[in-house]
């Protein structure tokens, strides 16, 4: 007998059932249901997955009827396994795969769904997803809000980017929304990004992050569950009381009223409070060279009206009055993306 042969069939055997058993792990079935739900007994399940026995073809084709699957299925490995792992800042970071995608892909689509967003990390993006816009993208962005990270101005610069933004929050304060997930799809494939990275230049580039990117092919069954399971729970959010459209100046203000969210200018104050803890002790810092440059710009005037406060005419045009602490940064939200000069204090 020709032994080259007979490994090369026992190597098929073993890649057969570990496929089987990746199959039924994907479909969330013990070897006991996936025996009961095929008609085999579960020795047999067990044997397959070994690679201890020769299935028959009958036998396959019950298995992946079971897992509602064809039988071609079986033998279809995707490209799932084209994966890198990203230790930013040692070995990269996640703006330079994402921005390859964003100014690549064509028709595609864009969801972001992290625990929150600052201008620093929009900037950045800016150039590459208003590329992707062009080239028939559509954006999507769910950012929680539940640590009071999320920035008024982010999720404005955001209304002018996305075709939709939603903010996720959960009253309790005992959940959190938590994930930092970026999928850039096409027809054919999708690129998906999970890790600790948020929406920030920090999170993008410079922070102490650790994610995996990896490739699905959407004409794989296996590939295609996988993206279906990973956006089936967003879907679900987005249709819950857990989230708000947000779609214009008036939506970010409320946030703001309620406390939900802060400026940049309270987010950094927040910051300096926390690094003043950590000055004097012996911890170092590593710096990180080489980083990318932010596409859009906080024009200096605007760190002005952060710094003092607006002066706005009252509703009745006869008076002058000094605006809320909390409405500090509004006249911001009047203002384009590109920037009108300062208006004058009356």
């Amino acid at each position: 007998m020709n032994t080259s042969n007979t490994n090369d069939y026992s190597v098929f055997k073993d890649a057969l059932g570990k496929r089987i058993q990746l199959l039924r792990t994907a479909a969330s079935l013990t070897q006991e249901a996936l025996a009961a739900n095929s008609g085999l007994t579960r020795t047999t399940i067990v044997d397959i997955e070994k690679g201890a026995t020769n299935p028959t073809l009958e036998g396959l084709a019950r298995i992946a009827s079971a897992l509602g699957l064809k039988v071609p299925d079986l033998f279809s490995s995707g490209v799932a396994h084209q994966s890198t792992y990203i230790m930013q800042p040692t070995s990269g970071n996640l703006y330079t795969p994402l921005v390859e995608q964003l100014t690549t892909v064509k028709n595609g689509e864009l969801n972001i769904h992290v625990a929150y967003a600052k201008s620093s990390g929009v900037d950045l993006l800016t150039a590459a997803l208003q590329t992707f816009r062009s080239a028939g993208g559509h954006l999507r962005v769910l950012a929680g809000i539940d640590q009071k990270n999320t920035t008024a101005e982010a999720l404005y610069k955001l209304t002018k980017l996305c075709d939709e933004l939603y903010v996720v929050h959960d009253s309790t304060f005992a959940q959190t929304y938590h994930p930092k997930i970026f999928i850039v799809r096409n027809a054919d494939q999708a690129w998906v990004a999970v890790g600790s990275n948020n929406l920030t230049r920090g999170g993008l580039c410079t922070n102490y992050e650790t994610c995996n990117t990896q490739f699905l092919n959407l004409n794989d069954t296996l590939d295609h569950r996988s993206y279906e399971n990973l956006t089936e729970a967003f879907t679900l959010y987005q249709e819950s009381n857990l989230v708000k459209r947000i779609s214009s100046v008036e939506d970010i203000q409320e946030l703001l009223r309620n406390g939900l969210i802060v400026t940049e200018q309270q987010s950094r104050q927040n910051s300096t409070k926390r690094s003043s803890f950590s000055a004097n002790t012996h911890f170092g810092h590593r710096a990180v060279s080489n980083l990318p440059t932010a596409s859009v710009k906080i024009p200096q005037h605007l760190f002005f009206l952060w710094k003092h406060p607006v002066m706005y005419r009252q509703p009745t045009g006869s008076k002058c009055a000094q605006a809320p602490a909390a409405l500090e940064t509004f006249s911001i939200f009047l203002l384009p993306l590109s920037f009108r000069a300062a208006p004058t204090p009356m």
